[in-house]
């Protein structure tokens, strides 16, 4: 058993575990310290995704929420954020080069960003990574035993992109991750968890889809309840122009995709990849149609099996599916892929395995953390491999320990 092999070499795994969390750490430290070199020295500041997060927290304190949506009063709220990165030591030029994001998150999450810029922006950014990575370690500790899903958290490359950006990985993966993990247990705490994740739908689609499929209606309907609320609550809060101004400029994010104003080195779907292979944008949708149908196919399949002791492979599935189907995840979204490992993992050590899959989990891991730099130095982008890996393992182990194919399982080769 896996469980048997792994004990012995605990010990090492758990050393190397924390030795990658330390350095992801001691790199990002390194980075933001550079930045503090950079303006001291007179030359361009290094800023992160954070300062997005912080300029619209500034922007909620002091200007109506619909503001957000509106290119040159964001772009002044992210000057505003540039000086308190680097508090009294840039020019005005140096803050106004830091570059520009548009605002594409629904009003909700303006609920949750509204308090970040009560704090300095160091303490706020730290704030946020601890808070928001609560739920996220809390999947891990629940799926696998001991101290095996902190190190696995702690190791996994999507924490050092997520440290290193500031982004909002460890929140949509640990309410999405600890919701499926409730599923069963406790299902109204569950589908609050899940209905929370709507801050980022876009990796919430397949989320109902999956809840439908396997008959999980009561955390259905507390979720979309949840999601109904979380709207209403922003309507009080910062009144209708808001989710006006979020519809009416949603069709930036499809134009953005035609017209290249996307990092597609950073961009980890079909669509991103197939860009960076330098396909048409016709046929990057065509391929990212594809896989968003193949993955709806496997949601639905996955979750009308038995859930008896499979539940954490159905949710490995989804998750996965989850990244393939969106045409827009970054690589700190990858924060997801995670849980779907730890399921994974974690049904392998109750079961027996083969040894391709332990082979293909280590490599859907290894994988991620040099492919930025793979797609900066080669024009290639790897990206959804993890996810397409992880996803066939899991539905294979679906198939192999299914009810009707259980007196059939091979004894590990």
């Amino acid at each position: 058993m896996l469980a048997t092999a792994l004990q012995p070499r605990q010990r090492w795994l758990s050393v190397f575990g924390l030795a990658l969390f330390f350095g992801y750490l001691l790199f990002n430290s390194h980075f933001y310290w550079q930045g503090y070199q950079l303006v001291e020295a007179g030359k361009e500041p290094r800023f992160t995704d954070y300062t997005s997060t912080y300029a619209a927290s500034l922007l909620l304190q002091r200007e109506p929420a619909a503001n957000l949506y509106v290119t040159e009063r964001m772009f002044a709220a992210e000057v505003d954020a540039a000086h308190a990165v680097y508090p009294g030591q840039l020019t005005q030029q140096q803050a106004e080069g830091h570059g520009f994001a548009r605002w594409l998150y629904p009003p909700i999450f303006a609920l949750f960003c509204l308090p970040l810029a009560l704090l300095p922006y160091i303490p706020s950014l730290v704030a946020w990574l601890s808070i928001t990575a609560i739920p996220y370690i809390a999947t891990l500790i629940l799926t696998l035993p001991k101290r095996s899903g902190l190190i696995l958290v702690l190791a996994a490359p999507p924490t050092f992109y997520n440290i290193q950006y500031g982004q909002t990985g460890f929140l949509s993966a640990g309410l999405i991750g600890l919701g499926l993990t409730l599923l069963r247990s406790q299902p109204t705490l569950a589908g609050v968890l899940i209905g929370c994740a709507a801050f980022k739908p876009s990796l919430g689609i397949l989320i109902p889809i999956a809840l439908a499929a396997g008959g999980y209606w009561w955390s259905f309907t507390t979720a979309t309840s949840v999601v109904i609320s979380l709207i209403a609550a922003s309507i009080i809060a910062f009144g209708l122009d808001p989710w006006l101004a979020f519809i009416g400029t949603s069709g930036y994010s499809f134009d953005g995709f035609g017209r290249n104003l996307y990092n597609f080195k950073a961009m980890v779907t079909p669509l991103g990849a197939s860009r960076m292979l330098g396909a048409s944008i016709n046929t990057a949708w065509i391929i990212q149609s594809l896989a968003a149908l193949l993955s709806v196919i496997a949601v639905i399949w996955a979750w009308r099996q038995p859930a008896e002791g499979r539940s954490g492979l159905q949710a490995s599935v989804l998750c996965c599916a989850s990244l393939l189907f969106t045409p827009m995840a970054y690589l700190y979204d990858m924060a997801l892929i995670v849980p779907a490992a730890g399921w994974l993992l974690a049904d392998m050590l109750q079961r027996d395995y083969r040894r391709y899959e332990l082979t293909g989990l280590i490599l859907a891991m290894a994988i991620i953390l040099p492919m930025f730099e793979i797609a900066h130095q080669t024009g290639v982008q790897l990206g959804p491999l993890p996810a397409m890996i992880l996803m066939l393992l899991s539905l294979n182990r679906l198939k192999r320990f299914s009810p009707s194919a259980a007196s059939n399982s091979q004894p590990r080769s």
